[in-house]
């Protein structure tokens, strides 16, 4: 894995890299990070940047108590995407959801609120009534149900409709599964171990008929998504007191086949789906929490007909809550960002275009975060990235800044900055925190015309690809 640290860079026209003063801890941090190669080291006067990425620092919304879970859609359809949270309680109800409406600046200001079941976990949005509306599907933990309500398009909802599900019910999915211009319902069951299948009975009044199929212990999370190239929506579900995820392969009518297991490793938390190394199907992400100790995720790439690989892991930070793709570095290949539950930092891997992730970006939000969502939220053409916090009852959003932060310099481990033919020694060092402070300049067979990051390796000089 790749180790790096940060440096401002200023304009491309210059050679000298400047950055804030920064406290005297952050320059230990950085010399240490350069000789001894601390995995991901983020250093941000400000904005966050390492490997092509930048993230102003995080903006807090007030959500409701305890969020839990979160969900990313234009629920006004205005063309900006707002903020769905399910929270265990909130201020107008023991149990709700906040909605936090975008200003179409990637803003939040304004939120309203709403019940759903006892305990609600998770959220999904689709036009269950073919109306044109979204409509938003709740799942209840302690209800053992779905709340199901009707959307207006202007970010109002009736009055919920109940469907059983199983036990513990913690995830929820929208999907047409059998492909018939409705939108059906699959959600995992914690306590029941199993998945239930609500397929849309094509009522304007919104109503399901309801299967079940056995999954794993702990069923906790899951995906909808083409597994096998069949052009029908396929799950994986993340079962979290196991070592493997559950395959249900659609048969095409949305009734659903048992695949093998595939073992991925302890507790499986979080999954998602899309084609990672660009060979067009989808492969899967999958969160490993360790319990209050750092954690994984699990790569597993796709042989086309809904089998995998054996996983690939990645280590990221403690309790890896949740994990969401997206290409954050605009290099048109999907990251991973996770949201850590036992860090104040999230973290990102990033896509070397093979889906391969050597380098690890550790973004600091300041506080432990639930669920993470990815969504260009002001609409500059870069997705932005909002944590839940439920330590704090609030939404943190970071806005990337892709296209229009300064640049920055990555330093591997072992970068010969003082040209001298020797890598990584306490000159280079020395350079390095030269450097940082704005009184260095970077040498001239280290540098890049580009005004984009350079990534220096041996003294030598790459731009990205």
């Amino acid at each position: 894995m790749r180790t790096s640290i940060m440096l401002w860079r200023g304009a491309a026209s210059t050679q000298t890299a400047r950055m804030p003063q920064p406290k005297i801890r952050k320059v230990a941090a950085l010399a240490m990070a350069f000789v001894f190669g601390v995995t991901g080291t983020v250093l941000h006067p400000g904005a966050s940047l390492a490997a092509g990425m930048c993230f102003q620092p995080p903006v807090k919304y007030a959500s409701g108590y305890n969020p839990m879970s979160l969900f990313s859609v234009d629920l006004n359809m205005n063309g900006f995407p707002d903020l769905s949270v399910i929270n265990n309680f909130n201020s107008s109800s023991y149990y709700g959801f906040s909605l936090l409406w975008n200003t179409g600046e990637g803003k939040f200001p304004t939120r309203a609120e709403g019940s759903a079941g006892s305990q609600p976990y998770s959220v999904a949005y689709g036009d269950f009534d073919n109306d044109g509306c979204l409509d938003l599907a709740v799942a209840n933990v302690y209800s053992a149900n779905i709340s199901v309500m009707k959307g207006n398009c202007k970010g109002g909802f009736e009055s919920p409709k109940n469907f059983a599900v199983g036990q513990h019910p913690h995830d929820l999915v929208a999907s047409d599964l059998n492909k018939d211009g409705w939108v059906d319902i699959a959600v995992a069951n914690g306590f029941s171990d199993n998945c239930t299948i609500l397929l849309n009975n094509k009522d304007t009044g919104i109503a399901f008929s309801t299967t079940t199929y056995p999954a794993g212990d702990g069923s906790h999370n899951l995906v909808a998504a083409d597994l096998n190239g069949d052009g029908y929506d396929d799950l994986a579900i993340a079962n979290y007191n196991t070592n493997f995820v559950t395959i249900l392969l659609n048969n095409g009518d949305g009734t659903f086949a048992a695949s093998p297991d595939y073992v991925v490793g302890t507790a499986p938390y979080s999954v998602v789906a899309r084609d990672l190394d660009g060979d067009g199907d989808s492969d899967l992400a999958i969160a490993m929490v360790q319990g209050g100790i750092p954690g994984s995720v699990a790569i597993g790439m796709n042989y086309g007909n809904g089998s995998f690989a054996t996983p690939v892991s990645y280590p990221v930070l403690v309790d890896p809550m949740s994990v969401v793709t997206a290409d954050l570095d605009m290099d048109n290949d999907p990251d991973l960002a996770v949201a850590n539950g036992g860090s104040d930092s999230i973290s990102v891997l990033v896509n070397n275009g093979s889906g391969a992730f050597p380098s690890t970006i550790h973004v600091p939000v300041g506080y432990r975060q639930g669920d993470i969502v990815a969504s260009d939220l002001d609409r500059d053409g870069d997705d932005d990235l909002a944590v839940t916090c439920p330590s704090t009852d609030s939404v943190l959003v970071l806005a990337s800044c892709v296209s229009t932060c300064e640049p920055v310099i990555v330093l591997d481990r072992g970068a010969d900055l003082n040209c001298d033919g020797i890598a990584g020694d306490v000159f280079d060092v020395i350079a390095a925190i030269d450097i940082a402070f704005g009184g260095g300049v970077i040498p001239p067979c280290a540098v890049t015309d580009r005004g984009m990051p350079t990534r220096f390796t041996g003294g030598y000089s790459a731009p990205p690809r």
